[in-house]
Parts: structure tokens; C-alpha cells; sequence
């Protein structure tokens, strides 16, 4: 199975598309978001959610998404699934017939969208006699700072301040989220595997057992805090790793909490 940001990509330049095209195109369905938010679902730095799927889906002609983002051979979801171009053509070219006529039309039914509209609450529904009007509100986002220098879940490398992206994130990111890093290394598998991102809410303190980001003089990490009676440590969740022990004359530096 494909990463969704690497289909999405794809579909995009066969669509002859530029990531601020497709987010343009996007505004038809009600949603706004910039060619950062593109870029970054296409990275897997952050995900679109379910309307916008729906919506990229709907922009990049993508009608078999078991298909094409799960690798389903059968084509659930398709309707069209086993035919080639111009099968789907003829098929399209009758469905066009059978809805100029209205025995076959479908009769006043109430528009939902997939049955989540009260779940998201997004969409706003209004009924005027026989007729139900939805609008959909374009979902929240907001900029967060993404360090490019990954965060050591290995050696240790230095955080440098001023070297960040600012990308553009919905709610898949915790509201609590105040900055996200790249982890490096493998230290902290199997939860963070490297490359991965991380999204870090700022605090200066942590309980024992909690993963966060540290300065330990000069080097930063992504390790397990353990706090017991012979001090405290940085913990690797890879066994493969030793404990940093915190030793007398160490600066070390909480600069936040791993959320999630």
C-alpha cells in the first residue's frame, strides 16, 4: 500500500495540476486550503481530513479509492471497477441517458454527506419546504513551525532554533501542538520510526514515564523519561539502546512533551 501523500502526488501531475492549482480547485467544494497544506499532505507530514479527502478525490477524478490509495484489485467502491477507458465512457454515456428520464431518477431525497454531518458538525443544513440546502464550512487550520533539523532518536543532534518550515495543519494535529520535529534514527521504535513526525506541545517539566524532547548539553532527543531512585534517565524504547543516565554537571533542558 501506497503512502496517501505519495498517491495524492501522483494523481496530481497526472491531473497536469500545481499544488496551488489543486488547492484552488479545491475551493469549489468550500475548502480553502494553501499549496503549503498540499505540499505537506503529499510529504506525510500531516494528513487531509475527511471532507478534504473526499474533496481531493472528487478534484483528481479518483473514483475507485479502495483502489488506488489500498492497492484493491477488485475495485470496491468503483462502479466502473474492470473496465478500461472506453468501457467507462459507454458506461458514463448511459448513466447520462437513464437520468434524462424520470423513472429512473431518484425521487426527493434528503442530501446527506456519507452520514457524518452531525459528527464533524460542518455542514449546515437548512430546509425550505420540499427543498434541503447544505453548506459546507471549510475545516479549521492553522500554521504550525516543522523543524527540518530531525530531533536525535539515536545520537543526539543539536536543535537549531531558526531552522524550521511553517506548514499548514487541520485537526489531525492536537490543538495542544506547539511545534512539530522530523525524529532520526531508530531508537524509539517501534512508536516513532525515522523520518517520522512528531508533534511537541512546550512545557518544562515531565512526569516519569512521559516521551518529550530534551537539550542534554547541546545535543537534543526524543526519549522516555525515568525518574527513580538512583536518578533520572533518557530512555530508548528500542531495547537495541542503553539508558542515558543524567550525571552531575550535565545541562539538560525540557523543551517539550510528545503528544499522541
Amino acid at each position: 500500500m501506497e503512502k496517501i501523500g505519495t498517491t495524492i502526488a501522483k494523481k496530481r501531475k497526472e491531473a497536469k495540476l500545481s499544488q496551488g492549482e489543486l488547492a484552488e480547485r479545491m475551493g469549489d467544494f468550500g475548502f480553502n486550503p494553501s499549496a503549503a497544506s498540499v505540499s505537506s499532505w503529499e510529504k506525510d507530514v500531516s494528513v487531509p481530513n475527511a471532507l478534504q479527502f473526499l474533496a481531493l478525490c472528487k478534484v483528481l477524478g479518483i473514483r475507485n479509492i479502495n483502489g488506488e490509495f489500498l492497492k484493491d484489485e477488485i475495485g470496491i467502491g468503483d462502479p466502473f471497477g474492470g473496465l478500461n477507458a472506453e468501457g467507462r465512457k459507454r458506461a458514463e454515456e448511459y448513466i447520462a441517458l437513464l437520468l434524462l428520464s424520470d423513472e429512473y431518477r431518484e425521487k426527493k431525497k434528503t442530501p446527506e454527506i456519507l452520514g457524518i454531518d452531525k459528527a464533524i458538525r460542518r455542514i449546515d443544513k437548512t430546509e425550505k419546504g420540499d427543498k434541503v440546502e447544505i453548506k459546507i464550512r471549510p475545516a479549521a487550520t492553522r500554521i504550525i513551525k516543522l523543524f527540518d533539523l530531525p530531533v536525535s532518536a539515536g545520537t543526539g543532534e543539536f536543535l537549531d532554533g531558526e531552522d524550521y518550515e511553517e506548514v499548514e495543519v487541520g485537526e489531525e494535529v492536537s490543538a495542544s501542538a506547539d511545534f512539530g520535529l522530523r525524529i532520526k534514527g531508530n531508537s524509539m521504535e517501534p512508536r516513532y520510526k525515522d523520518g517520522q513526525t512528531v508533534w511537541v506541545k512546550s512545557c518544562k517539566d515531565l512526569s516519569d514515564g512521559e516521551i518529550g524532547i530534551f537539550l542534554l548539553n547541546g545535543d537534543a532527543y526524543c526519549k522516555k523519561l525515568k525518574k527513580d531512585k538512583d536518578g533520572v534517565s533518557l530512555i530508548s524504547l528500542n531495547p537495541s539502546y542503553k539508558p542515558i543516565r543524567i550525571k552531575d554537571g550535565d545541562v539538560i533542558t525540557i523543551l517539550g512533551k510528545v503528544l499522541g
